[in-house]
């Protein structure tokens, strides 16, 4: 059986993690921050997989982070999880870790109620290193997962084509045309469009 990563507490949680994002923001506003960098996008549903542990734990050694931190927004980490199941859905996963131990306890975790893992149950989740180098905001109501880097432009090639080793990563428009729209009923998704455009278009 793969070894399950350490639940977290508030003492243990880096002071950056929820400085990073606006967790009481949903897209398609700005939900970072901090918007300095660039973002890529990846379809919500493989937020869980073996391919998106690779890929948080390549910018886990690109940034020198210890730790990949997860939150459950939504269902509450503390209000839903820990009031239910006695702990809270924020999990540390040592950046080294193995993607086993990752995508068994998004998948089987709560163990009294495996309905409620957050790869089923979860409808907005984040991720983020320790660093603050980068962090990623996923919902699925959009089917959208966005990850914002602030890191060389090396770095973004490399997960743009090597889809394989990580997940299909895509700019904008392909994101809101490949994924976004199959999911936002048809008279809400130009102005869903347009404010994507707003908020993300931006890279620096």
């Amino acid at each position: 059986m793969p070894s399950s990563p350490p639940l977290t507490n508030g003492a243990s949680k880096p002071a950056a993690f929820p400085d990073e994002l606006w967790i009481n923001h949903r897209l398609p506003r700005q939900v970072f921050s901090s918007t300095i960098g660039w973002f890529l996008f990846f379809e919500y549903g493989r937020a869980f997989s073996e391919g998106a542990w690779r890929l948080f734990a390549r910018l886990a050694r690109e940034f020198g982070d210890s730790t990949v931190w997860f939150k459950s927004i939504e269902p509450d980490a503390q209000r839903y999880y820990l009031a239910n199941f006695g702990a809270a859905a924020e999990f540390a996963f040592p950046a080294a870790g193995k993607e086993d131990d990752y995508v068994t306890r998004m998948h089987k975790w709560p163990p009294t109620s495996a309905v409620d893992a957050v790869a089923y149950r979860g409808d907005i989740a984040a991720w983020a290193g320790t660093t603050g180098k980068w962090s990623c905001w996923g919902e699925r109501q959009s089917s959208l997962c966005v990850l914002c880097v602030s890191g060389p432009e090396r770095l973004r090639k490399e997960l743009i084509l090597l889809p394989d080793d990580y997940v299909p990563l895509v700019l904008l428009g392909d994101a809101l045309r490949d994924i976004a729209s199959r999911e936002i009923a048809m008279a809400d998704f130009d102005w869903f469009a347009q404010q994507m455009q707003r908020s993300y278009a931006v890279t620096a």
